[in-house]
């Protein structure tokens, strides 16, 4: 199976109520979904997919794009579009995203070559940009992409059969890339294997995914998920620099959601319809510590994105903004009706600070097809920010030509640092 086929097939299975919805990483348009399930079956923050495309307002009744067709949003999708031209205009985001012209980071504008898989979001690394190739059949290779168009290839590592996680993740320094079952220095390329490969284990639960799932990186080192696993959960490792592991299991009914610092966990009971209560944990060290609980006197059924700092957390109830420091909520300047069926900004909403979140609107929607014919899209990216309450533009309106194989309305994609 092409990773393509994998990713779409992951991606559908994120908008259902399953156990174990797919890996994320901390994105925004970044490879947003239509709806981003982030809960498990015990109800504590689920793990959010690494892969998706950027979505926008969603209204349920809205027209559905079949095989090569688009559909329109509606009026709610036009109010919102019109709504973000209104706002004043601020400074491009300040994330790597692929966009008109490109792949765009704040004001710098990179030509793509061919043969960029533009639903996996771009990351920051030393040399450029780490960013994954177009499909190759059992097997994820990332490449870095310099500021001059150039490509620069990494070590392939085998994907599919066992192996179905298609996360990538950067170090903090920018310096090393984990995907599969490696780690890869970006100067040298030497290459360390991943300990506690579930592949290399017997097969506890047969039918169950039985492979490596990575969190991302901490200043301490790689956060992820392996052997031994119990129904595809798997046991989660810190594998520090000199290549030693130690056991940091998250607290019990805590997880650590792939979609904000591998070093936080949180819980929450979606099953309680009054009064949800979150509880959120930091890893100090290689071991968790609780940092407070709040109950916010409402129904939580979305957590969506956490800030860097893990004071924030985007939920279903934005525009009010979860503080998870002092038990709170903080509302930021967004027309509730646009937001009030909560569907579809969920898959494109994300931190681009501690202080400021982005969303991304687009004129047109479609499905999970192949798109016959090339499709004229206008992307609006909005920036909110905490401090202030404000929202405005992040930069101007790009046009865009969406073709291929897309998932949720385009390729534009973004991934936090």
């Amino acid at each position: 199976m092409s990773i393509d086929s994998q990713i779409r097939d992951r991606l559908h299975s994120a908008v259902d109520d399953t156990t174990a919805p797919p890996a994320f990483a901390r994105t925004v348009m970044r490879r947003g979904r239509a709806r981003r399930r982030r809960r498990n079956a015990a109800g504590v923050l689920a793990a959010a997919g690494v892969i998706a495309v950027g979505s926008t307002f969603v209204i349920p009744d809205s027209p559905t794009a079949r095989e090569g067709q688009v559909a329109n949003g509606g009026q709610r999708f036009d109010a919102a579009m019109a709504w973000a031209q209104r706002l004043p205009k601020g400074a491009n985001a300040k994330l790597p995203y692929y966009g008109e012209g490109g792949l765009r980071d704040g004001d710098t504008v990179v030509p793509l070559p061919e043969g960029i898989a533009t639903v996996v979001a771009p990351q920051r690394a030393r040399g450029g940009w780490v960013v994954a190739l177009a499909p190759m059949e059992n097997a994820l290779a990332p490449a870095v992409l310099a500021s001059d168009g150039s490509i620069r290839t990494l070590p392939a590592a085998p994907f599919g059969d066992g192996s179905a996680d298609a996360t990538i993740a950067v170090s903090p320094d920018g310096s090393q890339v984990a995907y599969g079952d490696r780690v890869v220095d970006l100067a040298t390329l030497d290459t360390t294997e991943i300990p506690h490969n579930p592949a290399y284990e017997p097969i506890a639960d047969p039918g169950h995914d039985q492979s490596i799932r990575l969190n991302g990186f901490t200043d301490q080192g790689l956060v992820y998920r392996g052997s031994p696993t119990t129904k595809g959960w798997g046991t989660t490792w810190l594998l520090k620099g000199d290549g030693t592991t130690v056991e940091i299991e998250p607290p019990t009914d805590s997880h650590i959601p792939q979609g904000g610092p591998a070093d936080f966990a949180i819980s929450y009971d979606y099953t309680e319809k009054a009064n949800t209560c979150t509880t959120s944990f930091w890893l100090i060290g290689a071991a968790w510590q609780e940092q407070g609980t709040g109950c916010m006197g409402s129904y939580l059924s979305e957590a969506v994105d956490v800030s860097p700092d893990r004071r924030w957390l985007l939920t279903d109830h934005l525009p009010r903004v979860w503080n998870l420091s002092n038990d709170g909520f903080t509302e930021v300047d967004i027309p509730r009706d646009l937001v009030s069926n909560g569907e579809g900004w969920m898959g494109n909403a994300g931190w681009e600070s501690n202080d400021s979140f982005l969303l991304a609107l687009v004129d047109q929607r479609m499905g999970a097809y192949t798109v016959s014919e090339p499709v004229k899209q206008q992307l609006q990216i909005v920036r909110c920010t905490m401090s202030t309450g404000t929202c405005e533009r992040a930069g101007d309106l790009q046009h865009l030509m969406v073709s291929g194989e897309v998932w949720g309305t385009s390729e534009v994609t973004f991934t936090g640092q």
